[in-house]
């Protein structure tokens, strides 16, 4: 998917990762709850810049329509971290993202 090609790997490309949301998407993970692409990029440019290593990891994907649940990795530094994202998808472009961590 173009979820997986562009956070996948040790890729920090702030602008690729914004362009994947529609303007109004809503992002909610277990630290925060924010709107739009200025509040999803603000969000995103920091956890680029406080983790020198981030590398995001798809264990497997399940689509279903416009919806999809991705189980992942997560290295963040040392920190590794196992979650799911369940996906909105509206026009090609993430609608809503709501991250859980376990």
């Amino acid at each position: 998917t173009g979820y997986q090609r562009r956070v996948h790997g040790d890729g920090k490309k702030l602008d690729e990762v914004i362009e994947m949301f529609q303007p109004d998407a809503h992002l909610k993970d277990p630290g925060n709850d924010v709107n739009g692409h200025e509040q999803i990029k603000n969000l995103v440019s920091g956890l680029f810049s406080s983790h020198e290593k981030l590398e995001f990891k798809a264990r497997n994907i399940f689509v279903d329509g416009s919806a999809s649940v991705i189980e992942f990795t997560l290295q963040l530094n040392e920190k590794l971290l196992q979650g799911t994202d369940v996906i909105e998808w509206s026009g090609g472009k993430i609608k809503a993202l709501r991250a859980y961590l376990y």
